[in-house]
């Protein structure tokens, strides 16, 4: 494999286990602690960029770095637009930190995905019902925590 620069099985995989693992934690402790929004939502906006970054240059096929960069921009205003959305609903949200967490990492995994996708031209129905199941999640968190009440 490493004379036709191909990766190893199961490579690519660990290595996205392990940068979700370290996303989802990070953005745990962003939103556990006591920040104000403002700052909470910088920190969301960095930890985005930085892990969508090395996604497009270091997972699969890697992308030329200033290409990788806007990308992940854009991946990072996304996520960080909803954890707005979130904060600005909070009176309004019963949500603890753990579900946010889980929200704001389905929404980069479904973001950064589709951006992988379409640079690669590798959409299929399989990758397209994928991602159809996480939004589908993502919605069912967000409606679910919403109290019209309160």
């Amino acid at each position: 494999l490493r004379l036709r620069n191909a990766e190893k099985r199961g490579h690519v995989v660990l290595q996205e286990a392990i940068l979700v693992g370290v996303l989802a934690g990070a953005y745990l402790v962003v939103v556990t602690l006591p920040f104000n929004p403002i700052l909470r939502l910088l920190w969301i906006l960095t930890i985005t960029f930085l892990a969508s970054y090395r996604s497009f240059r270091i997972n699969g096929s890697s992308i030329a770095p200033s290409r990788a960069f806007i990308f992940a921009v854009f991946v990072a205003q996304v996520v960080t637009f909803l954890a707005w959305a979130v904060t600005a609903l909070e009176s309004f949200l019963i949500l603890n930190e753990g579900t946010f967490a889980v929200i704001l990492l389905f929404a980069w995994y479904i973001n950064r995905g589709l951006v992988r996708h379409t640079v690669e031209d590798s959409f299929t129905r399989h990758v397209v019902l994928e991602y159809l199941a996480f939004a589908a999640v993502l919605v069912y968190l967000f409606v679910s925590s919403y109290q019209p009440g309160r």
